[in-house]
């Protein structure tokens, strides 16, 4: 999200500087292709040494941040905050947005406390979905306009989403080839998952509907793409329903899923939050596979109206219902115009609402507003 919103900001009006904090970004295609984007679209890129010592991090950084001077800082997730919240301040910066992209719910005590505290010291906070502003502030105020003014301390601003490069990797990319780098081959109707493997996520539930729809729809193949703590009890869950390892595919953290979802079929992300808890509804992955004119499979909780229209740029089903999604699935791998129609319908909605084209010139509009202050 953040590459993508340095990517799309004027850099004739904006200098851009991303700074990662994560160690493991240095060891992995995560840096190289930071590294890449940010010279193809002429921005700045810092990955940041991740010492042991939180001290020595926030000095690190509070002298990177005196060096380069920004006029705003724009920290996201717990521990950027935290750290950039408190660097920030010491380096004598005042116009700090944090982004908070997750419920609180799931975060530790000690997060939580730190992020309640720091956020006195910042001039604004932005929310991805109004699940998440809702349980902070209680309340919910969009910023969806590029000649929207600021009244508030908080706004709910949806993650955008690349649909021009969308385009491109579909006009590009060989279906076959890429089928068979992932297991399976161009005869198959292809359904995929793209979250962590948390219990919440609803992994079980699609598998245990895979199950069903396989007793009618023989060709059909399930690609789970994430790494996280649910793994073994999801193969195992697998194995116990007699899937074979052709049927239901472990991809394992992937850094190629825009490739991945320009060759599939069916994109699943019905979430199993636990009884009487929700959060966000629909997560930036679902609003990728929209991009990419794909029939999207959500659950049915608070805030998913603002976003899908059951059946008309995707399908509502009710969270844990196996049958249910089961169902949704046979109809969509037995009718391809189905498909289809729903597809259009969710790229539609993308070009609408949610390109960043459109979402980058809200946020110059915000860091307009707030250097202005």
């Amino acid at each position: 999200m953040v590459l993508d919103l340095a990517t799309y900001l004027d850099k004739n009006k904006f200098a851009v500087t991303v700074c990662s904090l994560r160690q493991d970004d240095l060891k992995t295609n995560k840096y190289y292709d930071a590294q890449r984007v940010a010279a193809q679209h002429g921005f700045d890129f810092v990955a940041m040494s991740d010492k042991r010592n939180t001290l020595v991090r926030i000095y690190d950084l509070f002298v990177f941040l005196r060096k380069v001077k920004p006029d705003i800082v724009h920290c996201h997730l717990p521990w950027s905050v935290i750290l950039g919240v408190i660097a920030a301040r010491l380096a004598g910066i005042r116009q700090i947005i944090i982004h908070e992209h997750n419920t609180h719910k799931f975060y530790s005590f000690k997060v939580r406390w730190l992020t309640k505290i720091l956020r006195k010291f910042v001039r604004l906070t932005i929310c991805y979905s109004p699940e998440v502003e809702q349980e902070i502030f209680s309340r919910c105020n969009f910023f969806s306009s590029a000649t929207e003014k600021l009244q508030y301390n908080s706004y709910t601003i949806f993650n955008g989403v690349d649909l021009e490069g969308a385009k491109i990797i579909q006009a590009k990319i060989d279906l076959e080839a890429k089928r068979q780098s992932l297991g399976t081959d161009a005869g198959k109707t292809v359904v995929l998952s793209v979250a962590r493997l948390l219990p919440w996520k609803g992994q079980a539930n699609l598998i245990r509907a895979l199950a069903i729809a396989l007793k009618e729809i023989k060709n059909l193949v399930l690609l789970i793409a994430g790494g996280g703590i649910e793994e073994p009890n999801l193969r195992q869950l697998a194995k116990d329903l007699g899937l074979n390892n052709d049927q239901v595919i472990f991809l394992g953290p992937r850094g190629d899923v825009p490739e991945i979802l320009a060759v599939i079929d069916i994109f699943s992300s019905v979430l199993s939050y636990p009884p009487d808890f929700s959060s966000e509804s629909i997560g930036l992955s679902t609003l990728e596979a929209m991009a990419f004119a794909l029939p999207v499979i959500v659950g049915d909780y608070q805030g998913v109206e603002k976003i899908i229209q059951d059946k008309v740029n995707g399908l509502v089903l009710a969270p844990n219902d196996k049958q249910q999604l089961a169902e949704a699935i046979i109809d969509l791998a037995k009718n391809l115009v189905w498909r289809q129609t729903l597809g259009n319908g969710a790229r539609a909605l993308i070009a609408e609402k949610f390109s960043w084209s459109q979402i980058s010139l809200i946020y110059q509009n915000l860091y307009n507003l707030i250097a202005k202050n």
